[in-house]
């Protein structure tokens, strides 16, 4: 895994670096007639050297690291964090994006990690156990008896 920390945002301070920073709040990506991706962002986290981001329909490194700089970017998250959660951020939020186009809005993905700790949190509470998860079961042995 490779970082570039250059590519980070600045804080805004004039109205201009605000409304600018405003639209950044939303990544976006769509496809031109040419078939090239194209994102409002750049890359800043590399899972493997030799795959770029992209967005795919399957489940792949590329998808996984699309994920991987958008957690990064939007909640600024460590990278060993924004990378432990993107096969999950993949699966569950862009697996199921139209192909040629979308926008994901930064309080989308503020609403899914929130929803991540909570469940994590319910975990914790019960005992580790998750929601219908069997107890281990008995020999039969144990069970005639």
């Amino acid at each position: 895994m490779s970082i570039d920390h250059s590519v980070r945002p600045l804080l805004a301070t004039e109205p201009s670096q605000r409304r600018r920073r405003a639209r950044e709040l939303e990544f976006r990506y769509f496809m031109d007639q040419r078939g090239r991706q194209h994102f409002n962002f750049r890359q800043a986290i590399w899972l493997d050297r030799a795959v770029d981001m992209a967005f795919t329909r399957a489940y792949s490194t590329a998808l996984k690291t699309l994920a991987a700089n958008m957690l990064a970017l939007a909640l600024d998250e460590p990278a060993r964090t924004a990378f432990r959660l993107a096969p999950a951020f993949s699966r569950e939020c862009l697996m199921g994006a139209p192909d040629k186009a979308w926008a994901l809005p930064r309080s989308t993905i503020e609403s899914w990690l929130e929803s991540k700790r909570r469940c994590a949190c319910a975990l914790r509470v019960r005992g580790g156990r998750a929601r219908g998860r069997s107890v281990r079961r008995q020999p039969r042995a144990a069970l005639k008896r």
